[in-house]
């Protein structure tokens, strides 16, 4: 399952050097959760000389060249209201003599966004539907090549599990998509097809509605799955691409 983005309306945060060794240094990362995060990942940088070298509280990953920290087992879905600390142990490296520099955190929201003058085509399928939810399968495919492409859209529903995009909560059923790894920037005529697992609480299935600039199509509904006497319906789909992998500055 991918992870959430963090964007500047999930967290507040704060990050402290705690203790300086002068060639080591404990940072602690002070995490209040201002919406609803499940399986959430935060993008990160340190300076290159720098190496983590203990982390508690989270875990490092790496994906598309990007190092990210993200939950551990008992905080990696948080309410409103939670708290959490994360602490670093970071070696300087060759830049031990230098007084030492916090990590830099990349909010999904802070992306630079001006030059959006690509073309999309979705279209939307609920391929099953459950007493509780239901499973989305999405086709995007470019028009024009999409370089660091994003689609905002609304569903009044939570999403509880994505694949084969990056997606972001921003509250209030307002969604955000956007490629991973190889699929940051799209070719023209490149197709993907994301997976959406939505809970709806037994109310009416529907599909995502798209930002006035992309061109839409709805897919064919299926027949409903009647499942009166499980909570979810089996679903077919595909493993996560991330992996905890790496702790080196970048």
């Amino acid at each position: 399952m991918n992870k959430m983005l963090v964007n500047q309306k999930t967290f507040n945060l704060k990050s402290t050097i705690t203790d300086d060794w002068g060639n080591r240094h404990r940072v602690a990362i002070d995490l209040e959760a201002k919406s609803t995060a499940e399986n959430w990942k935060m993008e990160f940088s340190l300076p290159n000389d720098y190496e983590i070298k203990e982390i508690y509280g989270a875990e490092l990953i790496e994906e598309g060249g990007k190092t990210y920290l993200s939950g551990a087992n008992w905080n990696k879905s948080l309410d409103s209201g939670d708290k959490t600390e994360i602490v670093l142990i970071v070696d300087e490296g060759n830049s031990r003599n230098q007084n030492p520099i916090k990590p830099t955190f990349v909010f999904a929201d802070s992306t630079n966004s001006d030059s959006m003058n690509y073309k999309l085509d979705t279209s939307s399928l609920i391929a099953e539907d459950w007493d509780g939810g239901y499973k989305i399968e999405l086709d995007i495919t470019a028009q024009s090549k999409a370089q660091a492409w994003t689609l905002d859209f609304e569903l009044p529903y939570e999403i509880s599990e994505s694949y084969g995009v990056d997606l972001i909560n921003n509250g209030d059923g307002s969604y955000t998509i956007n490629g991973q790894n190889d699929q940051v920037d799209l070719n023209k005529g490149q197709s993907i097809k994301p997976i959406f697992i939505v809970q709806d609480n037994g109310k009416q299935a529907i599909v995502p509605s798209f930002d006035d600039s992309v061109s839409v199509s709805e897919g064919k509904i299926p027949p409903t799955v009647n499942n009166t006497n499980n909570n979810y319906a089996p679903v077919n789909i595909p493993e996560g691409n991330g992996q905890s992998v790496g702790q080196q500055g970048k």
